[in-house]
Formats: structure tokens, sequence, C-alpha cells
């Protein structure tokens, strides 16, 4: 069982970024921005972020998708657009209104 804590999350970020390094990955020495994680959290900023003209993004995830451990794969594809939180309903009718444009 693996620590789910800040500190082991970090520390395996470094490992990867370590690994890659060690590896001569030129795409990670030339990206401005690197995301950790690619469910739909980092999908959605790489999306984002390159709509609004930034270049040289990199999404780094621990393993091969849809097999990465996280809870993106888990989800049965529905978006609840009932929550306690406006912010959360605001950013989910945002998200069907998006899809739906795709």
């Amino acid at each position: 069982m693996q620590p789910n804590n800040l500190a082991y999350l970090h520390f395996r970020i470094w490992l990867l970024l370590v690994e890659l390094k060690n590896q001569n990955f030129k795409m990670l020495q030339k990206s401005k921005i690197i995301i950790v994680g690619s469910g739909i959290t980092g999908a959605s900023t790489a999306y984002h972020l390159a709509k609004l003209g930034w270049k040289d993004i990199t999404v780094l995830d621990q393993g091969p998708l849809f097999e990465t451990g996280g809870s993106t794969s888990h989800a049965p594809g529905g978006v609840f657009q009932t929550n306690p939180s406006r912010m959360m309903c605001k950013f989910a009718q945002y998200t069907v209104k998006f899809l739906s444009s795709l």
C-alpha cells in the first residue's frame, strides 16, 4: 500500500524528473510547462493553456493511459451538474457546454 500524502507525491515527481533527466529527455528540457497527471484535470489544463497560446507543454503520468491508477480512469463518464458548491455547479455546466461543442 502506498502512502497518500503530499511528501510522497513530491518524492514520486522528483524521481520521475530525475529518471527523465538521466535518459536525456529533450522534451522535458525545452518544456515551458510540465503538468503532472494526464487525467481530466491535467488534460483540461493542457488544452486550455494551449488555447491561450502557451507552447511547449508536457503532460506526464505514471503509466499508460487508462491504467494510471488515478480517479479519472474509474469515472463512469457522467458529469453531475448539481453540487452544494455554486462554483462546482458552474464548472460542471461549463464542462457540459464545452464537450457539446467538440
